[in-house]
Parts: C-alpha cells; sequence; structure tokens
C-alpha cells in the first residue's frame, strides 16, 4: 500500500509540474507578445517623424532619409512578433516557421525595382536621372503599396486560421508571420515619395 501511495504521489507531483511549466511557459509568451509590440511602435513613430521631415526638406538631409528607413523597417514587427507569441500563449508546441526574412510577397521583386531605380539615379545620362529615375521611384512606390495590401489582407486571413488551429501547421503559421509584415509598406512609401522628389538624394 506505501508503495502504490508513493507512486500515486510521484504522478501527481509530476503532473503539477508539468502544468506549472506549462502555465509559465504561456505567461511568458503573453508577456512577451506586449513587450516586443512596444519597441517597434517605437519605431513606428520615430521613423514616421524621421519620414516627414525628410520629405518636408525635399530629401536634402539624407541622414534623416537613412535613419526613417532603419526605423521603418523595424516596423515589419510591430504585428508579426505579437502574433507568434500569442500563437505560442496559446499553445506553446506550435510549429512556429523561420522568422528570418523571406521574398515570400515580392520582396524580391521591390528589391530589384528599388535597385533599378538607385542605379538610374547614378546615371550621367540627363534623362535617366531626372526623369527615369523618377518614374521608377513612383512605379516601385505604387507596385509596393498593391503588394503590400495583399500581404496584409492574406496574412489576416492566415493568422486567424492559424490560431483558430493552434498553430499545428507552420505553412499557415509562416504565411501568417511573414504576412504580418506589411506594415513595412510605411517605408516603402516614404522611400520612393522622397526619391520622387530629390531622386540623387
Amino acid at each position: 500500500m506505501a508503495s502504490i501511495c508513493s507512486v500515486s504521489s510521484h504522478w501527481f507531483r509530476s503532473i503539477g509540474d508539468h502544468l506549472a511549466r506549462d502555465l509559465e511557459a504561456r505567461g511568458d509568451h503573453l508577456c512577451l507578445a506586449v513587450e516586443e509590440a512596444i519597441p517597434a511602435t517605437g519605431d513606428l513613430f520615430i521613423g514616421l517623424a524621421l519620414g516627414f521631415y525628410s520629405f518636408a526638406t525635399l530629401g536634402l538631409r539624407t541622414d534623416a532619409a537613412g535613419l526613417s528607413g532603419h526605423h521603418l523597417f523595424e516596423v515589419r514587427k510591430v504585428v508579426s512578433l505579437p502574433y507568434i507569441h500569442i500563437l505560442l500563449t496559446l499553445n506553446p508546441g506550435a510549429a512556429v516557421p523561420s522568422l528570418s526574412s523571406e521574398d515570400l510577397w515580392g520582396g524580391g521583386l521591390l528589391r530589384d525595382m528599388r535597385l533599378a531605380a538607385d542605379q538610374s539615379s547614378q546615371e550621367d545620362n540627363f534623362f535617366k536621372r531626372h526623369i527615369a529615375a523618377r518614374a521608377q521611384y513612383g512605379l516601385y512606390g505604387i507596385s509596393a503599396l498593391a503588394l503590400r495590401s495583399i500581404q496584409g489582407v492574406l496574412g489576416i486571413i492566415a493568422a486567424f486560421f492559424s490560431l483558430c488551429t493552434l498553430g499545428h501547421s507552420r505553412f499557415l503559421n509562416r504565411v501568417a508571420y511573414h504576412g504580418l509584415e506589411f506594415p513595412l509598406v510605411l517605408r516603402d512609401i516614404f522611400y520612393a515619395s522622397t526619391k520622387c522628389i530629390h531622386p540623387f538624394a
């Protein structure tokens, strides 16, 4: 009888320890969802302020434009990282996708368009430097707005189903995470707008 009681006590204690660890993990991820959103939100406000300042100075303050781009790049985390931690709060064993940047939503295309416009802005030819470059930056901004909008809609839909299924589908989680990086459109718009005014800033 003593041995049975001892085994039962050990079993209940093991179950209790497992539940405690599980609750602790969920609590940690819930806190991280808030903590990750705070610096990303700070980057949002700083990036917007610098972006408007750069735009107001017609892109002549290249330091402001560069800093704006840096902060607005971090804005991609403002929704995507809290989503991951909310998912892990619901299910600590969820199939978390790679959090590295991916060209899942035409990022490679946008990067190529931006580089082509940058190259035109450095040409000696007057037409390429002043006219073609501005047209390319404008097309880049319009393309970014369209692609990021699609990215955001699909990301929100995928996130809904991902949370409903408690993150068991790595594919859904991946589409949701990278889709929720759509606030990057702010960086694209400010970059394109500033460069349309002053292509060689």
